[in-house]
This record gives C-alpha cells, sequence and structure tokens, in this order.
C-alpha cells in the first residue's frame, strides 16, 4: 500500500511539475477500451445489438491505435495520425457518440470522451508524441556515421570513391 501510495504521490507532483500526461491517459484509455468490451458484451447479451457491436469494434480500434509504439512499422504508418494529440482528441470524440444511443454502452460512451478530453489537455499544454521509430533511427545514424567515418581519412564527398 505504501508504494502505491508513494506512486501516485510521484506521478502527481510530475504531473504538476509539468511531466507528461500523454502516458496516464494511454494507460487510462487501456483499462477504458477493457471495460468497453466488457459493457458492449452485455449490451449484447440483452441484445442492444448495433451500439454493443460498435462500442466492441471502437474499444478495439481504440485499444490498436493506443498500441502502435509496439510495432514501428505500424507506427511509421500512422505517423500523420499519431503526430499530434489533437488528431487522436477528435477522432476519439467522434467515435465516442454512437455509444450514447444504448443504455448498456452509455458509460463506454462517457469514458472515451473523457479520454479524448485528456488529449485536448495535452494539446493545450504543448505536449508532443515521442515515436519509438525515431529513436530507433537515431541510434541506427549514430552507429552508421561512427563506423563510416575512417580514422585519419578525408570526409569530403569524393574522398573514398575509390574503397568499396
Amino acid at each position: 500500500m505504501l508504494k502505491a501510495t508513494q506512486f501516485f504521490y510521484n506521478a502527481k507532483s510530475e504531473i504538476m511539475g509539468g511531466g507528461a500526461v500523454a502516458p496516464y491517459i494511454r494507460l487510462y484509455l487501456w483499462g477504458v477500451c477493457a471495460f468497453s468490451v466488457l459493457l458492449g458484451a452485455i449490451g449484447l447479451i440483452f441484445q442492444a445489438w448495433v451500439p454493443a457491436i460498435y462500442t466492441i469494434i471502437v474499444a478495439l480500434l481504440i485499444a490498436a491505435v493506443e498500441s502502435t509504439f509496439l510495432l514501428p512499422p505500424v507506427e511509421r504508418v500512422m505517423e500523420f495520425f499519431l503526430e499530434n494529440y489533437m488528431w487522436r482528441a477528435v477522432a476519439y470524440i467522434i467515435l465516442c457518440v454512437p455509444c450514447f444511443f444504448s443504455l448498456y454502452t452509455f458509460v463506454a460512451g462517457i469514458l472515451i470522451a473523457a479520454g479524448g478530453l485528456g488529449y485536448l489537455y495535452c494539446v493545450v499544454r504543448n505536449e508532443t508524441p515521442k515515436f519509438t521509430h525515431d529513436q530507433d533511427l537515431e541510434s541506427e545514424y549514430i552507429e552508421d556515421s561512427d563506423s563510416a567515418t575512417p580514422t585519419g581519412a578525408e570526409t569530403g564527398l569524393l574522398s573514398n570513391y575509390q574503397q568499396v
């Protein structure tokens, strides 16, 4: 219990001190997606077919978008959508609207909209997402540039054209 309380106070001081909020919103949305799938399943049991299926699809879609950092090639393809938190905020708020049409999925709609508003808060704070493939490219560039430059040799454009 003490570690959990300490983690909460550290996170609170980090956020209030100007730390990033977006990782916490990502964790929140993963939890919301799991809960939304559960609410969609309850909606299916009580025969609210269309909103329940829609809620399950939206929850899986949001979970997939929030998990793109696990697959750098997918992250590169979706970079235009992921480069700014405003795109995610608008998309999530628009996607949650049909969740309000059923009593069983109403709470899921509110929770997804809260996640979208959280990303709007990140936009107001001028946070920018960090991509994993950028970090990979930077490390590859540093390794390649160190090994490509021979010691004591010229580094001009045509200085080592005969060395293959």
